[in-house]
């Protein structure tokens, strides 16, 4: 019986492993491709309703890209889409926009960029963090 058990769990770690995995890129962008890895608040302490607030989304291309807009959901609603404010080359490089706050509680922040490729404006994959909206 012990057995069993340890060759289950065994199995389940193994199968864990291999879809997490499978959910990262292996290949680098191509080139004009913008491929977003994290959104932050730069606030320290409480995000306040409706107010507005910097935004950095960590991103990974190949060479210099155009981004149009950042556009977030908070919990589904949305897009609510604002400009660009600066953009940041490295590794990773940090796209930089100023966002207005929902209505107070816990969101599930949801964004994406719009950039322009081979003169096409294409949507970034989507990435998402949990936010907590205070009074």
């Amino acid at each position: 019986m012990k057995t069993l058990f340890h060759s289950f769990i065994l199995g389940g770690g193994i199968l864990i492993f291999l879809s997490s995995c499978a959910t990262v890129p292996t290949e680098p962008p191509a080139p004009g491709e913008v491929r977003l890895l994290k959104v932050r608040f730069t606030e320290i302490g409480a995000i306040k309703m409706n107010l507005q607030y910097e935004v950095h989304l960590n991103f990974e291309s190949a060479g210099e890209i155009e981004v149009k807009r950042a556009c977030f959901f908070w919990s589904g609603n949305g897009p609510h889409c604002f400009p660009i404010k600066d953009i940041w080359y490295g590794i990773p490089g940090t796209i930089v926009t100023i966002v207005t706050t929902p209505e107070k509680g816990l969101h599930s922040c949801e964004t994406y960029v719009l950039y322009v490729r081979d003169g096409r404006t294409l949507r970034s994959n989507m990435i998402s963090t949990p936010v907590e909206i205070t009074k």
